[in-house]
């Protein structure tokens, strides 16, 4: 089935995901050891294990889902934030590649609807994540739109 804006679905049993405009891709994640991610993502609070939480993320969508963590004992949730603070109790963040959902670099009018893949700005800097306050406190935060 199709899910989500982009119509991302996990295919394979290797980690791969299908997008509707990519079809069948990898689907590599980022495993950060002692090291959590904030807030339920789309307030979803339910546990998996990994492999059920990656693909409830991937059903959730990049805009909604942005990391998985687990604890010690292999419980996992979905998370709102991919940005990392250290964790007192051991848990471990799973963070999926932009490759996971597909990505979109068309760009139109001043560019808002923009959904690509691109890190760094046409300047060379990096790009601060809309769930970020850092470097750069902004208004535009998930809760405002």
């Amino acid at each position: 089935g199709t899910v989500s804006g982009l119509g991302v679905v996990k295919c394979g049993t290797n980690g791969a995901a299908f997008t509707a405009l990519s079809g069948c891709v990898a689907c590599p994640w980022a495993s950060h050891t002692g090291q959590s991610s904030a807030g339920p993502a789309g307030g979803v609070s339910s546990t998996f294990d990994l492999d059920g939480a990656k693909a409830k993320c991937l059903e959730l969508g990049a805009w909604v889902c942005r990391a998985v963590t687990c604890t010690s004992s292999g419980s996992c949730t979905v998370r709102a934030s991919a940005s990392l603070t250290a964790s007192a109790s051991g848990e471990t963040t799973h963070l999926p590649s932009a490759a996971c959902y597909g990505c979109n670099e068309a760009l139109s009018g001043n560019g808002a609807d923009y959904r690509g893949c691109q890190t760094r700005t046409r300047s060379g800097r990096l790009c601060q994540a809309w769930d970020s306050q850092s470097p750069h406190k902004h208004s535009r935060t998930p809760a405002n739109y």
